[in-house]
């Protein structure tokens, strides 16, 4: 589990990387990783939705989405996130084999 100095830098990323512009498109590689809402539904609030200023609180990286939702991400026993550019993606990006 990343300690909180991992957990500020990922914020950090996040804030200057991924805020700001719509999710073109979303996918759940691995459906057990999304505890709510449904998958199908997490793919529906992610599409075409932006995505805030991420914080940190205790061991969770929060993201208000303009639709009013909050993503909360905790990275558990992995600790990590993969940021690359869509035609750079691999199977292993956000955790997929």
């Amino acid at each position: 589990m990343p300690e909180i100095p991992e957990l500020e830098a990922m914020k950090n990323v996040l804030n200057w990387e991924v805020a700001g512009p719509a999710t073109v498109s979303a996918e759940v590689r691995i459906p057990v990783s999304i505890r709510r809402p449904t998958n199908d539904e997490f793919i529906t609030i992610l599409t075409g939705n932006h995505l805030g200023e991420t914080e940190r609180r205790g061991k969770y990286l929060l993201n208000r989405l303009d639709s009013g939702h909050l993503l909360v991400i905790h990275l558990m026993l992995t600790g990590r996130l993969q940021l690359a550019e869509p035609s750079k993606r691999s199977a292993s990006v956000l955790g997929g084999s």
